[in-house]
């Protein structure tokens, strides 16, 4: 049998069955280019995973710097040697605000009841002491104070935490 005989006949075809056979070769094509696709993509993404977890263990992962006397940088050595440690942040949110802003959308405020005692200063000012109202509680709990910070109050997520772990653990 001659192939060029075979090549240049023709074959009779309906038109669904060429509609079918374009669907066919459209769908290889575009399979064939996703593949390839998907191949830059993910070596894209590899990339860029590399080049932050380079910047994240050259740049992020670092000793605390002190900023203190030496006395002090000698006495915090001796009861916290945890500050002369890498410090290894969180891998995924290793930025202050940003972790600031995930915080207030994605952490709940735990139930809990306070009151508010206030004490008038003799300059005019005043400061608001919030206890917490437990069962736990006894008159020989040590005081744990709170202090929120710069924009914070009772209401902040973390110093309610706060709060519930202190009487969890025994304290006021």
């Amino acid at each position: 049998m001659e192939w060029d005989k075979l090549l240049v006949k023709r074959i009779p075809l309906s038109l669904p069955v060429l509609r079918v056979c374009q669907a066919l070769v459209i769908i290889a094509a575009l399979r064939i280019a996703w593949d390839h696709f998907s191949l830059v993509v993910l070596a894209a993404l590899l990339s860029i995973v590399a080049v932050y977890f380079l910047y994240y263990i050259d740049r992020l992962v670092k000793i605390p710097q002190l900023h203190c006397s030496r006395q002090m940088a000698d006495y915090l050595r001796q009861t916290c040697p945890c500050l002369y440690r890498k410090y290894k942040p969180t891998v995924w949110m290793f930025e202050g605000r940003l972790r600031s802003a995930v915080r207030d959308l994605l952490q709940f405020r735990p139930a809990i009841k306070l009151r508010r005692e206030t004490i008038r200063g003799y300059d005019g000012g005043s400061v608001c002491l919030d206890w917490v109202l437990s069962d736990q509680m006894a008159d020989n709990n040590k005081v744990v104070i709170i202090i929120p910070g710069l924009t914070g109050g009772r209401g902040e997520a973390y110093a309610l935490h706060l709060a519930v772990s202190a009487v969890q653990q025994g304290f006021w």
